[in-house]
């Protein structure tokens, strides 16, 4: 079973710099610096400043506003860290751009509830449906809406799936909540901490909300995407809204899928398939091996 944690193995270099970098740690420096990094790219000479969020001790708590958005961060926590110093790619602007006033938005993978309340602001009149089964992240994703009185987010504790079921949602990364993620096609025993989760077809979990429109879906669930849109597919067919979806055929794999069949999938389902970023067109001899990216699926 591969090893998660991105840092565990830090080279001397990233050492010294961490050490460096504690500095800024320092509450008067630490704003300072948080002053500097508002949408700075992560390679620029402030984003190399940032102290990493796993050299934050747990409960590094911080009440700030970010994007208009009144937040409470914990920077040990990567998705914390990254909505305090604002460096450019906290959300995708790929995915904002895709949003309406007016539109319906279901987020399949809600996390703390950063996009949720981004895309909110955006769509004002409209509503996001947001579902997020880790009961933590849940917490942290209702206290913020909570926050934020006047966005229309409709939140639920639970995941999305190709049946009703209950899955372990394993906590894969101590500092990164994001990372949490169902497994079902590799053996981890007891390798990670877990919590118990409920997973149910979009159409049972979306009972008793009102919905007669979905303009935009986002699904970010960490390689249960498969499962994700299958247990989706009649909302799909039915309302045709633009899918925006993390690809990362490694997890996929360790859910019985990959990259190429989750894009296959969408394109059978009538879609057009582009890369997030560049939006180019995604080609059945394109390499999806160990891939890691966001597609954006357009209705034909």
């Amino acid at each position: 079973m591969r090893d998660y944690a991105y840092y565990a193995e830090s080279g001397l270099k990233t050492r010294v710099l961490n050490s460096i970098r504690s500095v800024f740690r320092i509450g008067p420096l630490e704003r300072a610096l948080r002053q500097r990094t508002q949408g700075s790219p992560s390679a620029s000479i402030w984003g190399r400043l940032v102290p990493p969020e796993y050299t934050y001790p747990k409960g590094s708590w911080r009440t700030v506003e970010w994007n208009g958005l009144k937040l409470k961060l914990d920077l040990s926590n990567a998705n914390d860290h990254g909505a305090y110093f604002a460096l450019q790619g906290t959300v995708d602007e790929a995915l904002v751009d895709q949003v309406e006033p007016g539109d319906t938005v279901i987020d399949i993978g809600g996390n703390i509830g950063i996009y949720a309340l981004t895309l909110a602001k955006r769509v004002k009149g409209g509503k996001v449906i947001t579902f997020e089964p880790d009961p933590t992240n849940f917490a942290r994703l209702s206290e913020h809406v909570a926050l934020n009185p006047g966005l229309n987010v409709v939140a639920r504790n639970m995941g999305i799936g190709s049946e009703e079921a209950t899955h372990r949602l394993y906590h894969v990364v101590d500092s990164n909540s994001g990372m949490n993620r169902i497994i079902t096609h590799v053996d981890v025993a007891d390798q990670f901490p877990y919590s118990e989760v409920r997973v149910a077809p979009l159409s049972i979990a979306l009972q008793g909300i009102p919905v007669d429109r979905v303009d935009v879906m986002k699904i970010d669930v960490e390689g249960f995407e498969g499962a994700v849109l299958r247990g989706s597919e009649d909302i799909i067919r039915r309302f045709k809204p633009v899918l925006f979806i993390e690809l990362n055929d490694d997890n996929l794999l360790e859910n019985g899928d990959s990259a190429r069949s989750l894009i296959t999938h969408v394109e059978q389902m009538g879609y057009r398939v582009l890369d997030g970023s560049s939006e180019e067109e995604i080609k059945k001899d394109h390499d999806l091996a160990h891939c890691q990216f966001d597609i954006l699926c357009v209705p034909l």
